[in-house]
C-alpha cells in the first residue's frame, strides 16, 4: 500500500464575504437549470472535453449544479479541483496534467479509487461583487497542452453567461 499526498484547496482570505455571496446568490438552488446545463454542454462541446460542469464552492462542500458527464450533487470540498480555482485570484485556471501536479498528483481524482483525470481548466465564476462562487470547469482523461486564445477565450465567455444566468434566477426567485 501507498501514500499519497495532494494539497487541499486553500481558503481564500475573504472567505467569508465569499460565503455570504454564495448565499445571496442564490446559485445554490438552481440545481439542473437547463440554461445552465446547456452552458456546460457548450463548453464540453467546444473544449472536446470528458466532463464539464458548473460547481459552486461552500462550507466544506463543492455543489455541481449543473453537468454533463458526472451526476449532480455535492461533493467534498477537500478533493475539489474547483476550490483550487476559487482560491486562485485568477480568471482562467488551467492545469495541463493534474498527475505532474504535486498540488493534485495523490488526489483520489487523479491517482486512486475515484482515478480518472488528468487536464482541468476553468473559468471562475465571480458576481457582480467580484466574489468567486465557484467555476464553470471542463475535465479530460488525458493531459493537454494549456489554453489556447480562442478555448481560452470562450471559457471566459461561457462562465459570464452562467453568472448571468444565476443572477436572472436570483431575480426571478427575488420577485415571485
Amino acid at each position: 500500500m501507498s501514500i499519497s499526498f495532494y494539497e487541499m484547496p486553500p481558503v481564500p482570505s475573504d472567505e467569508a464575504r465569499r460565503e455570504d455571496a454564495v448565499a445571496v446568490s442564490g446559485a445554490l438552488d438552481a440545481v439542473g437549470d437547463a440554461s445552465l446545463c446547456a452552458l456546460v454542454l457548450e463548453a464540453k462541446a467546444f473544449l472536446r472535453a470528458d466532463v464539464a460542469l458548473v460547481s459552486i464552492i461552500h462550507g466544506d462542500y463543492q455543489h455541481i449544479i449543473a453537468a454533463v458527464g458526472l451526476p449532480l450533487g455535492i461533493t467534498s470540498r477537500r478533493t475539489s479541483f474547483c476550490g483550487h480555482a476559487v482560491a486562485s485570484g485568477e480568471d482562467v485556471f488551467c492545469v495541463p496534467d493534474l498527475d505532474a501536479d504535486r498540488r493534485f498528483a495523490g488526489n483520489p481524482h487523479v491517482n486512486g479509487d475515484l482515478a480518472r483525470y488528468r487536464f482541468y481548466a476553468a473559468a471562475v465564476l465571480h458576481d457582480d461583487t467580484g466574489a468567486a462562487l465557484g467555476a464553470l470547469c471542463v475535465l479530460a482523461d488525458t493531459p493537454r497542452a494549456a489554453l489556447g486564445g480562442a478555448e481560452r477565450a470562450t471559457l471566459v465567455r461561457l462562465g459570464r453567461e452562467v453568472v448571468r444566468r444565476l443572477a436572472d434566477l436570483r431575480d426571478e426567485s427575488a420577485a415571485a
